[in-house]
């Protein structure tokens, strides 16, 4: 008994090398966003960002869900109630 408990603690010991070994060369960085995030905001920037809401994107989600579904063919879906459909590329 006393055999294994040996081999279990050498064991559990050199398994702990790897971490302890990572754990002496690894270093906190400082935080630098400031340095490299815009300062002022600029009035004359075209770039909106729209982040939807949960309850949105799960509307969305229902009801594309039921007009196309996933499908094996090259286009990965295939009409489910829709027949067709318009791309609104600008």
């Amino acid at each position: 008994m006393n055999k294994m408990l040996a081999k279990s603690l050498i064991c559990f010991v050199l398994g702990l090398f790897p971490s302890y070994m990572y754990a002496l060369e690894s270093t906190y960085e400082t935080d630098d966003a400031a340095k490299i995030s815009l300062a002022h905001r600029d009035p004359n920037s075209h770039l909106h960002v729209y982040i939807p809401s949960l309850p949105y994107a799960y509307i969305m989600r229902l009801i594309n869900g039921t007009l196309v579904r996933l499908d094996d063919s090259t286009r990965g879906w295939e009409y489910f109630i829709a027949y067709k459909h318009l791309n609104f590329r600008t």
